[in-house]
């Protein structure tokens, strides 16, 4: 899911325009939402019905939320990976003989805890976002399941 599936959620209930954007959705309250949703579903609605989108689940689905995260873990893990090839470990375990087949055993061993911690950290966000859209998504389906009671 992405933002711009969330804005046309938000299109089709009436509380934006078609020319929304990221900023849109931050900038919603409820008066916003109360007026879309009492037009487009001809509803008699006030503000106090509908609170506006969070700021903390908008925040969680922007990606410059998490570059500082990667960009810590990504160095911490280089750094470490770097070391750890650059021969100060290696070479250490196999006497020195920087070509030998225990080197490039270590080397790759090395290269497979990284990707994996890497592909930890990855996952982590992408579960982080995936709850943040959950949760944008249920208060959009509860704005319509609102309407739709009032107008039945």
């Amino acid at each position: 899911m992405s933002y711009l599936e969330l804005i046309q959620m938000l299109r089709e209930t009436g509380t934006i325009g078609p020319d929304a954007t990221f900023q849109d959705l931050q900038n919603l309250d409820s008066e916003s939402i109360s007026t879309g949703i009492g037009a487009t579903y001809e509803v008699d609605v006030t503000p106090g019905m509908f609170s506006p989108l969070s700021g903390s689940l908008l925040n969680s689905i922007l990606p410059s939320t998490y570059s500082p995260i990667m960009d810590y873990g990504s160095s911490s893990r280089a750094g470490e990976l770097t070391q750890s090839l650059a021969g100060g470990t290696a070479s250490k375990s196999y006497g020195g003989f920087a070509e030998s087949i225990g080197q490039k055993g270590f080397t790759s061993k090395v290269k497979d805890v990284y990707g994996k911690s890497m592909t930890d950290l990855l996952s982590q966000q992408l579960a982080s976002k995936q709850k943040a859209y959950g949760g944008l998504t249920s208060a959009i389906d509860q704005y319509r399941q609102t309407a739709l009671e009032l107008k039945a």
